[in-house]
């Protein structure tokens, strides 16, 4: 054959294999579209199947054989059977002819042509037959040897195949979940029958050996799915049938029963919906086994807490650091076992009876224990279920300066007294209070502490006069308290800071804080202490942030901090800018005074910078220095702007004052703008932050009240569990307990964190209480029956105390409510005569009017606005309070609906209009109508107090019990201080005579001169009565100055913080220094004042104050100089009052729950006997503390 010819044939033989092969893709295609789908409906099928069968292991194995068959099935008939078919050229070729026409059977001709032999039947024809393949090849190139004939059909497989696909991945991966379950369990036969299963029953104990006699307490956990029932099928020999018992429910998604008391092995297995668990054999032997546990609980020596028996013990809820002796009493004698201590090393338990042993250890973290015996062939065996171990934590001292809880403004020659409280869980170890003056070295003054006293009160007064200070001077000052915790270490708590501004003593300051008609704009008497009041409370927020740094979080740190830095910023540049505007406005003259009023802002805004570079390096601690210097330099700004006020008054009633006294009217009145807009601006946030404060409290509340009822239920179930009348559930009782310590404890911080922002100390013993009564909670779940109940009774009593104390505020917060109402509305009344006043005497025309009408009308506007937004807040009020106190709500609304009735808003606006337009004597009668209406909105808000009043206020009887046991706990602690330094003073050398602390004004220091013992009792004697809770409106009340003081000052003495109270000063060994004789007098005295008022309250509750007047006579008698100097005296009489106090309020107590007032929180439907173990419970903690 020519090599012409064989190519021709090779091409046509190649078209034809390439036609096969693509024929044989397409036939591939098609079968895995067709298999794949077939696939997919058989393994939904058996995932189905097993969901059914909720995949136990004989239904996997029965379902992956029929699976696999189906598959191979599937595989052969669509796929390999088709594929092992023979295709011949001919047939290939006449499948191409079919498709395509185009060839006119050139094809197949040429194909039957070319698979001939050479020489085969060969005639003359052969040249045709060739020019017939030439054909054919030419025509098949045509059409591209026919590769469109398959495009289509193998698109379509390839779209049947991606859809079939898709949709499986939709099915399975959105589907029900047993169907990805199912179908792993089938395509992945390497997983066991076990592993492949999503359902399974978690059991414990699983297979094991247990003491013949012994329980064995089957629980088991749901794993992949939930079920109403669970059912446990045991059997006690092979072969032998199962018996059924149903389990319950348990926390979780589990089940839990108790096959009691074993005698012989037994198999066992769990079943729940469907699902079962592996069959499990629990073997018996003769082995030990806890009986019974004897724990003896010894606390931590610093507690001062006697160890404590507990009879039945198992689970322990105690202190950290509390060492827990162990007696296990075994069911079998046993030579050794020991204690196995979650996350601790074992402790050995060693032979004390025949059939106990004895051991020890130390609780230092969450966690459980159980006991392991040695058995009868040696090894150690689990002899008792794993008991829970609670660590309580020592809660942190509080520290509170009980009085005068604000800042004062003082004289420099006033006493003034402060009490500082501290509480602790175990004892207070010291108290200081923490003295400061313009920002100088702080010095502590030991208060008292280290009797393990749990609460400890101490007074401290501040002779203001010793301490040589100048008007403007601030004094800084806190408690702080010190537990007695010896195994975390000692924790400290601070008080809230409070300050003394140093005021002058002038008649004439007097006179510019009350006058009014003659400043410049004729806005009236405004006190300048807006801008020393926002740096001071700048002053309070970096010191709370610098306190509480280590209970927030580093976030919370960081944003406090921004805000003080932000804010001390924002401060710093209104006094700039109020500077800069004084300064041009000077001019070379000078303007008298207001030169002093600008050198303090210069120098404050300095000291600002520097408190803001400290915040923005966020050291809190290290601003507060600067921030109380430019709080002094502010208020020496503000002392200088009153001078200047005198001044003004003063050139007003002579003959006038020329040009230097207008400059200095325009500059007062830029100054007193300035401070007008700060308290504008603070009213308003003031008031969006108390909202926002009250509503948090509110659902405080309403959260406590839950937690309440919830504690009275379990403290029921435990009396009823103590009481037999219901058995088992101890577990489930515990368990309970536990979640709500938990949830008590999370309610507890967050009333902590409110009540650090809020500065609210009431909050703070709320989160106490709520604390305490979680630890009670934790106690009760770790105890058995009746001492159990005693602790879930005392946990609802402190929760109950908690919720009192929370709806007391939300009472008061009524009565403040209103209080604050009538106040805006006496100010409003103010303003509006001055306006009146004002308006009488405009001048007829002329620019004159036109000036002052401008300023009245400004003055309108924030009239209007002030009454607009009290409208708002009598409006919000009477709807909060309407449920509870209605007619206090509805005199409220009557209030604010006088307010629209009047339509008064309206008519101040329109007044402005008069005062601008109309005759002076026609702006006046309108003027006289809005007086009018605000005197019947102000008697609509006094019918609103009296009706708080009868409604809602406290209970006198309530405040007496409680001041008879703050006048108690002060006693008290003056015992306990006189014997602590008594005791001090006696076992070291006498320091000397008093000297006075010396960290200068501003830092400075000065020499001082020393005052003897003589005359500090002189001045103490000749001072008037201080400012401990008797001043009114904030002042403390003057007192005289002594002969002794009078040549101190003269003298010079130094600019310092008071002598330490607790320290010595010419004592001799044995009794008290002068010093602390004269704090002790004083403390005495607010003591008798504390009692008259109590006398008072005694006789408007009917009820004779005999003894309480024996007790204020020996109050008296401590203010009595010559008791100091004969200590037995001094200690007889103070055990003479302790116990006449303890006396008095047992009795007050008694005698107030006779006339009706339980002192307990329980609901109104309280068993007899939860309340008689509640009474005998707080009796035994009282009878405790006195020992």
């Amino acid at each position: 054959m020519p090599p012409h010819d064989k190519s021709e044939r090779d091409k046509l033989l190649r078209v034809i294999r390439q036609v096969r092969g693509r024929w044989r893709w397409r036939v591939v295609l098609r079968s895995l579209t067709v298999l794949l789908g077939a696939a997919v409906i058989t393994v939904l099928a058996a995932a189905w199947g097993l969901e059914r069968w909720r995949f136990r292991p004989e239904a996997i194995v029965a379902f992956r054989v029929v699976t696999y068959l189906t598959l191979v099935g599937l595989g052969w008939f669509f796929l390999v059977r088709p594929l092992a078919r023979r295709v011949t050229d001919l047939q290939v070729a006449l499948y191409l002819e079919e498709h395509e026409p185009s060839l006119e059977a050139l094809l197949l001709s040429a194909v039957d042509g070319s698979l001939r032999q050479p020489g085969e039947g060969r005639t003359d024809s052969e040249a045709l037959l060739e020019r017939l393949i030439h054909s054919a090849v030419e025509r098949c190139e045509r059409i591209r040897d026919g590769r469109e004939l398959e495009r289509g059909s193998m698109r379509r497989s390839w779209q049947g195949l991606a859809a079939i696909g898709a949709a499986a991945a939709i099915v399975f991966l959105g589907g029900p979940s047993y169907l990805r379950h199912g179908a792993m369990t089938l395509l992945v036969p390497v997983r066991g029958v076990e592993a492949s299963s999503p359902y399974r029953i978690e059991v414990a104990p699983g297979a094991a050996t247990l003491p013949r006699g012994a329980d064995l307490a089957v629980s088991a956990r749901l794993v992949g799915f939930t079920s109403t029932e669970g059912t446990l099928f045991t059997r006690a020999a092979a072969g032998a049938g199962f018996e059924r018992a149903t389990m319950i429910p348990a926390t979780g998604d589990g089940f839990e029963a108790t096959v009691f008391r074993l005698r012989d092995s037994i198999e066992y297995f769990v079943e729940a919906a469907g699902v079962r668990s592996p069959v499990y054999k629990v073997e018996v032997a003769d082995l030990p086994q806890v009986e019974r546990l004897e724990l003896e609980y010894v606390f931590p020596a610093y507690t001062g807490l006697s160890p404590q028996k507990v009879e039945n013990g198992g689970d322990i809820a105690v202190l950290a650091g509390t060492k827990v002796r162990v007696r296990v009493h075994s069911t079998l004698p046993a030579s050794s076992g020991r204690i196995v201590v979650e996350g601790g090393q074992p402790a050995t338990l060693a032979n004390a009876l025949e059939t106990a042993l004895d051991g020890e250890f130390e609780v230092r973290r969450n966690g459980s224990y159980h006991v392991e015996l040695q058995a009868p062939t040696g090894e150690m065996v689990a002899a008792s279920p794993h008991y829970a171990i609670d660590v309580l934590a020592d809660q942190p001292p509080s520290a509170v300066i009980a009085r005068p809880q604000r800042d004062l403004r003082p004289t420099s020659l006033e006493e003034v007294f402060a009490e500082a409280r501290a509480e602790d869980d175990f004892g207070i170890a010291r108290l200081d209070l923490v003295v400061s003056v313009n920002g100088g070295a702080e010095r502590s003054l030991r208060l008292g502490g280290g009797s393990r006293s749990r609460q400890l009160t101490a007074g401290h007064t501040f002779f203001l006069e010793e301490m040589n200070l100048q008007p403007g001077d601030v004094v800084s000052y806190y408690a702080r308290a010190t537990d007695t915790d010896a195994i975390a270490g000692a924790k400290t708590a601070t008080s809230d800071i409070y300050f003394l501004h140093i005021r002058p003593f002038r008649k004439d300051y007097r006179a510019a804080e009350s006058q009014g008609g003659g400043q410049a704009g004729g806005q009236g008497a405004q006190d300048p202490s807006a801008l020393s009041d926002e740096q001071r409370r700048i002053v309070t927020g970096t010191f709370n942030v610098a306190r509480d740094r280590a209970k927030v979080g580093a976030t919370k740190f960081r944003e406090d901090v921004v805000f003080l830095g932000l804010a001390q910023g924002q401060l710093r540049k209104r006094v700039e800018t109020l500077s800069a505007q004084i300064a041009s406005r000077l001019g070379a003259g000078g303007a008298g005074g207001m030169e002093g009023v600008n050198a303090g802002l210069v120098e404050a805004a300095k000291e600002m910078r520097e408190a803001e570079k400290r915040l923005q390096a966020r050291d809190p601690k290290g601003a507060l220095a600067p921030e109380q210097r430019a709080l002094r330099s502010l208020q020496a700004a503000e002392e200088a702007f009153r001078d200047v006020r005198i001044a003004m008054s003063q050139e007003r009633g002579g003959e006038g004052g020329g040009g230097s006294a207008e400059r200095q009217e325009e500059l007062a009145e830029l100054f007193e703008m300035e401070l007008d807009r700060l308290k504008n601006q603070y009213e308003t946030f003031r008031r969006s932050r108390q909202q926002s404060s009250n509503e948090r409290v509110d659902e405080m509340l309403e959260r406590l009240r839950d937690l309440a009822r919830r504690q009275e239920q379990e403290a029921e179930r435990q009396r009823r569990l103590s009481g037999g009348a219901e058995s088992g559930g101890g577990s489930a009782a515990a368990e309970r307990q536990r979640q709500l310590a938990a949830e008590t404890e999370e309610a507890a911080r967050r009333l902590e964190r409110l009540a650090r922002e809020e500065r609210r100390a009431d909050l703070a013993e709320a989160a106490r209480q709520m604390q305490q009564a979680a630890d009670a909670m934790r106690r009760a779940a770790a105890s058995g029956d009746r001492a159990g109940f005693a602790e879930a009774s005392a946990a609802a009593e402190r929760l109950g105390r908690a919720r009192r104390g929370l709806e007391s505020d939300r009472t008061d917060r009524l009565t403040r409510t209103i209080d604050e109402a009538r106040a805006r509305v006496q100010r409003l009344q103010q303003e509006q005569e001055r306006i009146e006043g004002e308006v009488r005497g405009l001048p007829g025309t002329g620019a004159g009017r036109e000036a002052q009408a401008r300023q009245l009308g400004e003055r309108k506007d924030a009239q209007a606005g002030e009454v607009a937004d009290l409208e708002r807040g009598l409006d919000r009020a009477a709807s909060d309070f309407g449920r509870e106190r209605r007619d206090a709500a509805r005199k409220l609304q009557e209030a604010a609906e006088g307010i629209r009735d009047s339509r008064l808003k309206e008519k101040i606006r329109y007044s402005r209009g008069l005062i601008q337009n109309a005759p002076p004597d026609q702006a006046s009668t309108f003027e006289e109508q809005i007086r009018a209406d605000l005197a019947a909105l102000g008697g609509r808000l006094d019918e609103a107090s009296k009706a708080a009043a009868s409604g809602g206020a406290r209970d006198t009887r309530a405040e007496a019990l409680e001041r008879a046991r703050d006048l108690l706990r002060g006693v008290e602690s003056m015992s306990e201080r006189t014997r602590e330094q008594r005791s001090a003073d006696g076992s070291r050398p006498a320091p000397g005579s008093r000297q006075q602390a010396g960290n200068g004004r501003q830092g400075q220091q000065a020499d001082g001169s020393q005052q003897g013992a003589d005359g500090g009792r002189q001045q103490g004697q000749e001072a008037s009565q201080g400012t401990a809770g008797g001043g009114q409106g904030g002042e403390a009340q003057g007192g005289q100055q002594g002969q002794a003081g009078d040549q101190q000052r003269a003298e010079g003495s130094s600019v310092g913080v008071p002598p330490e109270a607790g320290g010595g000063g010419g004592g001799r060994p044995g009794r008290m220094s002068p010093e602390q004789a004269r704090q002790l007098r004083r403390e005495a005295r607010e003591r008798g004042s504390e009692a008259e008022q109590l006398r008072r309250e005694m006789r408007a509750l009917g009820l004779n104050p005999r003894e309480l007047d024996a007790l204020i006579r020996d109050l008296r008698a401590l203010d009595q100089d010559r008791l100091y100097d004969d200590p037995a005296a001094l200690a007889r009489l103070q055990a003479q009052l302790v116990e006449g106090f303890r006396r008095l309020e047992f009795d007050l107590r008694r005698r107030l729950d006779e006339g009706g007032e339980v002192l307990l929180s329980a609901s109104d439907d309280v068993p007899p006997e939860y309340r008689a173990l509640v009474e005998e419970y707080y009796r035994a903690l009282a009878r405790e503390k006195r020992k």
